[in-house]
């Protein structure tokens, strides 16, 4: 399978993962390639059906969105090096998807003015027999959507095309919304996350979160948290420790396991080991050293 139809169908796998009920489903994803590359990917889902019932033309919605991601990304890409960078969007009967491929780690910070240099230490987070190294820990992107030109355009083309001009209207319209955060890592990087969704395919590790725009825009947003396990000095000292403690806490068991079964042995031994009943004797045998017999006794001093 060439390597793009293999990205292509985990990318779809994240996409489809969830298809809610509400009016459309809006996706954020960051993938991983084993080959080095990063990709970005957005994505909007609508529904038919539920559009039609609020009398939303989705055609023209779907069209909107395509010409603001559109013009979001020229303004993005504007006096930037694009060598190493690819856009490449794409639309459906009921879905818009934007996809960024960077083909490798400088290229993404080179894109975004990062630099590697001034990037924080990882936090760590200790625990008694493994650390974890936190990779992220906060909240999705759509935490501030609301500051961002794209989505106070598409709430106004909404609210005016939709609701009558009543942004009220269109913002409950919105809140609706199903949101989803995915990361793909291959599988060789161990990753650990608190996603509501996971699955392994092929090579790599498949993380979704869902959550609506009500709760993003809301002052409890979701949190989303990715780490990687690390072992320390401390970490081995107590799993070397706990290993020493079971050893002797079993090693004791065994013992006494033993002890008590040589105990039962001996007894078993010593039952075995009784006089045999003088009924059991030759009769002769039996009459000469039969104690209780003491009439042979004295037949025997006699002669």
């Amino acid at each position: 399978m060439p390597k793009y139809i293999k990205y292509l169908s985990l990318i779809l796998v994240c996409c489809c993962c969830f298809l809610f009920g509400a009016c459309s489903n809006v996706g954020f994803g960051v993938y991983i390639y084993t080959n080095g590359n990063i990709a970005q990917l957005y994505s909007v889902e609508l529904n038919e059906t539920e559009l039609q019932n609020l009398n939303i033309n989705k055609d023209e919605l779907l069209n909107k969105i395509q010409e603001l991601a559109t013009q979001h990304w020229e303004t993005q890409k504007a006096g930037k090096d694009l060598t190493y960078v690819v856009y490449e969007p794409e639309t459906t009967q009921n879905s818009f998807i934007a996809k960024i491929t960077f083909k490798n780690i400088n290229a993404y910070n080179d894109f975004y003015n990062i630099d590697p240099n001034n990037a924080t230490a990882p936090e760590v987070e200790e625990n008694l027999f493994f650390n974890k190294r936190i990779i992220f820990n906060g909240n999705s992107p759509y935490v501030n959507i609301e500051s961002t030109t794209l989505y106070n355009e598409l709430l106004t083309f909404i609210a005016d095309n939709y609701f009558s001009g009543n942004t009220d209207a269109a913002l409950n319209y919105i809140k609706d919304i199903n949101v989803s955060t995915s990361r793909i890592y291959p599988t060789s990087y161990k990753i650990k996350t608190n996603a509501d969704y996971h699955k392994v395919v092929s090579e790599y590790d498949i993380f979704v979160w869902q959550s609506t725009l009500e709760k993003e825009l809301s002052s409890t947003p979701q949190n989303i948290k990715i780490w990687q396990t690390t072992f320390s000095t401390k970490n081995r000292i107590a799993w070397y420790g706990l290993g020493i403690l079971l050893t002797v806490i079993f090693g004791a068991i065994l013992f006494i396991t033993l002890t008590i079964k040589h105990k039962r042995n001996n007894q078993k031994n010593a039952n075995t080991q009784a006089p045999v009943a003088l009924t059991q004797l030759p009769p002769k045998i039996a009459e000469i050293y039969n104690p209780e017999d003491t009439n042979s006794a004295q037949k025997d001093n006699k002669d």
